[in-house]
């Protein structure tokens, strides 16, 4: 499993739905080998949790993961006063 934190202070659950968490899962689908993927939203943050197949290669899967999480912070997907994602 990787999980994936994303923060911005004082943001609704809805905004967080709508900013953080609906572009990160759209990125994070292209990742290869997930089986599942679990979303979470409150206020002032977002969370996804990645699950893989059994034996799946974690050090691939976590650039993978990296990357997409990189693209979507650095192409200003996310609002700029977003804090930078975390795994």
């Amino acid at each position: 499993m990787i999980y994936v934190l994303m923060q911005y202070v004082g943001i609704s659950p809805e905004d967080g739905q709508r900013l953080l968490l609906r572009p990160m899962e759209n990125a994070l689908r292209s990742v290869v080998c997930i089986t599942k993927m679990t979303s979470y939203v409150q206020e002032g943050s977002a969370n996804v949790i990645l699950e893989f197949n059994a034996g799946f290669d974690s050090d691939r899967a976590l650039r993978g993961v990296g990357d997409k999480v990189g693209d979507t912070t650095f192409n200003q997907t996310l609002p700029k006063d977003a804090v930078i994602p975390r795994l």
